[in-house]
């Protein structure tokens, strides 16, 4: 499985896991996969259209850190509230603080 399908697959899942938010679907800017499923959940269309979904947050699965970086900037110029999705297989240190924005995959360890 290509990484970046991979990403799709592992972020809809630690988000159905953590059961914080009421996931509506995901967006993601390859063409291809619109109208398409992942894990039951529709792919809506490009990242731009976030906010005709008119979501109560949006976090970011993109495993390029350049891409991701530039993307988080974009989504709070644009009035987007970010969150953190933690797959709650995690393991965290007690002292670890998370920042908004981040995602959490099952069976990571998190040390600070």
């Amino acid at each position: 499985m290509p990484v970046r399908e991979a990403m799709r697959r592992w972020f809809a899942d630690a988000l159905l896991a953590s059961g914080q938010s009421e996931f509506i679907g995901l967006l993601d800017d390859d063409r291809s996969i619109w109208g398409s499923q992942i894990l039951g959940y529709p792919v809506i269309g490009p990242i731009t259209a976030w906010s005709e979904c008119k979501p109560d947050g949006v976090a970011i699965a993109i495993e390029d850190n350049g891409s991701r970086k530039q993307l988080f900037e974009q989504l709070l110029v644009a009035g987007a509230t970010l969150i953190s999705i933690i797959n709650p297989s995690a393991v965290m240190s007690i002292d670890v603080k998370v920042g908004r924005g981040v995602l959490i995959l099952a069976n990571v360890v998190v040390n600070s």
